[in-house]
């Protein structure tokens, strides 16, 4: 009984695990996933900001916002190198809040610093300071994640203003629109017609819909074998302490037939069950945390910056499932011994 509650505590941390590896790994779901978006040719920063009012007021359009991007020489961390400086307007500083692994975004937002994004070639930190021609810029900020593919180069965010003064550019070289849910593939067509051929056009509605149906039956697999998992713990629990209430029915009824009343063979019952329970959660939580900090740091923080915590929301409902279970499970093959007769438990085989 005991290996039964631990088991199902350790498959539930460990599982818990993949949900979050998905949600990280598939970009598609993050909120800042655009549907279509335009590039300029090369990356320049050519797409005028009245493109992409004229954009976003489609009215099958969501959201358009833009980045501006320039590759930039720089010295940080005592050494010579090139970073990715990219602006972020205020709805994209929103996004990236959610993302944030350390530091304060209100000096980002009011162009006292930047941000950098976590990767295993990225070795700034918050305080670095990063030296460029005309200005230095302070490292306010570590992201776990963001929309550009990691490169040998750091990738640093600054405010629109921050970017244009530092490098004179207010164009966006990249502009990514979000569409509403019933836009068709003829409102693609139109968005793509905008460009007149001027800037790059990618279509990824197609994919981010298949990336989200990959991502739900992810979830839908995950969650199902936690579920099964749930019912057989369940169904194991009531069957054993229903066939161990069987073993001793004879003792059960010495015991009523010496003076021990129903309450009190009820609550030796539920005692045995709590042990188990009580057993399996020390068991449980024993194996399945370190377990869980292990993944975690093998799929997650390796990867996106994102450090371990202690699983709550998991925890407490293993807590109150099993302590549930624990509880009333007991109470049939309880009440069935305390209907019986004396004699009839006494002389049951």
């Amino acid at each position: 009984m005991t290996g039964s509650f631990a088991l199902s505590i350790i498959l539930i941390l460990s599982f818990s695990v993949l949900v979050q590896w998905v949600q990280l790994a598939l970009n598609p779901l993050q909120p800042w996933a655009p549907d279509v978006f335009y590039s300029s040719p090369e990356n320049q920063c050519e797409i005028d900001p009245s493109f992409a009012a004229e954009v976003a007021q489609q009215p099958y359009v969501k959201r358009a916002f833009g980045r501006m991007y320039q590759s930039l020489p720089a010295v940080y961390e005592g050494k010579s190198g090139t970073i990715d400086l990219i602006s972020y307007d205020a709805q994209q500083f929103q996004w990236a809040e959610e993302d944030l692994v350390s530091g304060d975004m209100d000096a980002v937002r009011n162009g006292r610093g930047v941000l950098t994004v976590f990767d295993k070639s990225n070795t700034l930190q918050v305080g670095d300071v990063i030296q460029l021609d005309s200005t230095s810029l302070t490292v306010a900020g570590v992201l776990e994640d963001s929309p550009f593919d990691t490169s040998d180069q750091p990738t640093v965010i600054c405010s629109e203003a921050l970017f244009t003064a530092i490098t004179g550019e207010n164009a966006y070289a990249i502009l990514d629109v979000q569409l509403t849910s019933d836009a068709t593939q003829q409102d693609i067509n139109q968005l793509q017609a905008l460009a007149n051929g001027q800037y790059d056009f990618y279509d990824r509605l197609s994919l981010n819909k298949d990336t989200k149906s990959t991502y739900f039956m992810f979830c839908l697999f995950v969650y199902g074998f936690l579920v099964v998992i749930t019912l057989i713990t369940m169904i194991h629990t009531a069957n054993s302490i229903a066939m161990s209430v069987s073993a001793r029915t004879r003792q059960y009824g010495a015991m009523r037939a010496v003076g021990m009343d129903g309450h009190q063979i009820q609550k030796m019952i539920t005692t045995e069950s709590a042990t188990y329970t009580l057993l399996g959660l020390v068991a449980g939580f024993g194996l399945g945390l370190p377990l869980h900090y292990f993944l975690y740091g093998q799929m997650i923080s390796n990867y996106w910056g994102t450090a371990w915590h202690l699983p709550l929301s998991s925890v407490g409902g293993i807590l109150v499932l099993l302590v549930c279970t624990g509880l009333l499970v007991p109470l049939a093959p309880g009440k069935r011994i305390c209907t019986m007769a004396v004699s009839e438990t006494i002389n049951e085989l």
